[in-house]
């Protein structure tokens, strides 16, 4: 688990983690930050397409993407930058991500703590700074950094889980890629 002595909320999205085929672990919560890290640093450069990511360049980036995530090693910085540059240039990711941050702001009572610190942090500009949006919200830096966590690992699991719905095949392709690699799929019912 990416936390320690899970509150009801992370229970929650480790379980959404583990439908989602992912590992709800410290190295798939870094992955998820660096993505959101590397999008917000990128995305204003390359914004310019506005439609939806077609199926068929789902079903092309999706396994690079998973193979990534399940790998041993927190994902380099360089790679990431790769993959969302690849990402952008099959089609316009805002509607999906738009949808994911309002699945986010509808997430039990949480999400009225999860909503403001991702948009604030990632999504606008200039971004505001963690010491900000803690004194926005009234949250003891303790509090704030442990729903910052939670929003972050929230955010990858909700925008992962639209990209594997749509993609083709694709329960079939991530065990192919889970037995070419060795990974224990039995993971995704640990707690």
């Amino acid at each position: 688990m990416y936390t320690s002595n899970p509150s009801t909320a992370e229970r929650r999205i480790c379980r959404m983690a583990r439908t989602a085929k992912i590992n709800c672990s410290e190295k798939t919560f870094k992955n998820f930050k660096n993505i959101l890290k590397v999008y917000s640093t990128t995305k204003v450069d390359l914004k310019v397409i506005h439609y939806d990511i077609p199926k068929e360049e789902i079903n092309k980036i999706a396994p690079e993407l998973y193979a990534a995530m399940i790998a041993d090693e927190v994902i380099p910085l360089d790679t990431v930058g790769e993959l969302i540059e690849d990402l952008f240039s099959r089609g316009d990711v805002s509607k999906r991500i738009e949808q994911t941050l309002e699945d986010i702001r509808n997430f039990q009572k949480e999400g009225k703590f999860y909503y403001p610190i991702l948009k604030g942090l990632y999504f606008e500009d200039p971004p505001r700074s963690d010491k900000e949006i803690q004194i926005t919200l009234k949250l003891s830096r303790s509090h704030y950094f442990r729903k910052k966590k939670n929003a972050i690992f929230l955010f990858g699991v909700i925008f992962w889980n639209s990209i594997r719905l749509e993609w083709e095949n694709g329960d079939a392709i991530m065990q192919n890629i889970d037995e070419a690699t060795g990974r224990d799929r039995s993971s995704f019912f640990d707690s």
